[in-house]
């Protein structure tokens, strides 16, 4: 059951994340080239204004299917799993930055 749990992450943070890649690409090489504003900047403020998504809806997610799965109801778990995949979530999330900042 717990890897139901972690397989439903994965597959949430996969679909959402290859997303971005593609769309954002063209756009940064392009502001890059105009020296609009440098690349760390760039990548500094798309990896902090995404937090709060990025946490929030794999939590919600997590929260719905671990009360479906029938899991024991122990509170330790829960946050321990939820922390585990919460930093899945923010390494996910950070790797598809670095995707689209690197040529």
């Amino acid at each position: 059951m717990v890897g139901t749990l972690l397989i439903g992450n994965l597959i949430v943070c996969v679909v959402c994340f290859s997303l971005i890649v593609p769309v954002e690409r063209p756009v940064i090489n392009k502001e890059r080239l105009a020296g609009y504003y440098r690349l760390s900047a760039y990548y500094l403020s798309k990896t902090f204004s995404e937090v709060p998504l990025v946490l929030i809806q794999p939590a919600v997610f997590f929260t719905i299917v671990f009360l479906m799965s029938g899991i024991n109801y122990n509170i330790v778990q829960y946050f321990a799993l939820l922390g585990l995949i919460l930093m899945t979530v923010v390494a996910a999330h950070v790797s598809s930055v670095t995707l689209v900042v690197i040529d």
